[in-house]
């Protein structure tokens, strides 16, 4: 523990990867050619007018903008000629791949559960197993959390969200 109160492991938790040109040239690429796919499966569906917007219109825009960004990613780690140093990034790799595992739990149960307790699990797991929050900061963003995108996405925007077997 350090004198604010936080653990080590917390504090290594929230210091970012160095910059390493390949990892940002893979990454970049992997990116472009996702936006590719779904610029042409957007081109697929009718776009509509600004006005009166069909179903293909945001994932094209999504698309493009996700090409953006990848473009982006490349043109700077092409620019890059330094390898970064070795850093925490094998420490971080378990944390990634139980993230994958929660993400792939959160499909798996989302139908069973339905989407408020799915997600509030999903959100419970990742704040306090993977970001090693407190138990009050944990519970206080995980009921936030899911009560709000619930309140969105159920109620506000009327989207037909699983409900699993206490209705919600």
């Amino acid at each position: 523990m350090d004198a604010s109160g936080q653990s080590d492991q917390h504090a290594r938790a929230l210091i970012p990867l160095p910059p390493s040109p390949k990892r940002d040239l893979v990454g970049g690429l992997g990116f472009l050619l996702l936006a590719l796919v779904g610029v042409e499966e957007s081109l697929r569906l009718p776009l509509g007018s600004w006005q009166r917007p069909a179903p293909g219109l945001f994932p094209l825009l999504v698309s493009l903008v996700l090409a953006g960004m990848a473009l982006t990613l490349l043109l700077v780690a092409l620019g890059t000629h330094a390898t970064a140093p070795p850093g925490p990034s094998s420490a971080a790799r378990p944390k990634v791949w139980w993230t994958i595992v929660s993400l792939l739990a959160f499909y798996a149960l989302l139908e069973r559960l339905g989407f408020l307790i799915a997600s509030f699990l999903l959100l419970f797991f990742l704040l306090r197993a993977i970001a090693g929050q407190g138990w009050r900061v944990t519970l206080a963003i995980t009921v936030g959390a899911s009560l709000s995108s619930y309140l969105v996405f159920d109620r506000l925007l009327k989207l037909p969200l699983p409900r699993g077997p206490i209705g919600f």
